[in-house]
């Protein structure tokens, strides 16, 4: 979507192959994720969007905040409401205790505002743990979007 939009966009994904297939019993349901998988890797081919297979360091995340580029993460919500879902967030700033987020997902139910989701404080020995997704062989995954092209 960055790409699309005119933004310079790059990912990080600790692992190759199908995401969340691990996770899901059916091999129906097994199949449809590996084919969205290989839709993902076709459209990437069509860009400039560079693909690495490593884990996005906090010192990556801290340079391309520095470079004026917005890390975008993959957490689990565990650490945030006890839900192990997956979940995207943005990183804001980083200092050298937190790394501060911005959580799209604002419970408007409870009361819940935009200013209650930005520049949340996220302990950096919190964020490490939430930014790995999975047990067994944990999935780390990032988007570094800017600048424009």
């Amino acid at each position: 979507a960055a790409w699309h939009r005119g933004f310079h966009a790059s990912a990080y994904i600790s692992k190759e192959g199908a995401l969340f297939k691990d996770t899901v019993r059916n091999d129906d349901k097994k199949r449809v994720l590996e084919l969205v998988h290989e839709g993902f890797l076709y459209d990437i081919g069509q860009t400039g969007i560079e693909l690495h297979h490593d884990p996005l360091t906090l010192d990556g995340m801290e340079a391309a905040l520095h470079d004026g580029r917005v890390p975008v993460i993959l957490i689990s919500t565990w650490q945030l409401n006890r839900s192990r879902v997956p979940h995207w967030v943005t990183v804001c700033a980083m200092d050298d205790q937190f790394v501060y987020l911005h959580d799209p997902e604002i419970d408007t139910e409870v009361g819940e505002t935009v200013a209650d989701k930005q520049y949340l404080p996220v302990d950096r020995r919190v964020f490490d743990r939430m930014s790995r997704y999975g047990k067994n062989q944990p999935l780390q995954a990032a988007v570094i979007v800017g600048p424009r092209r």
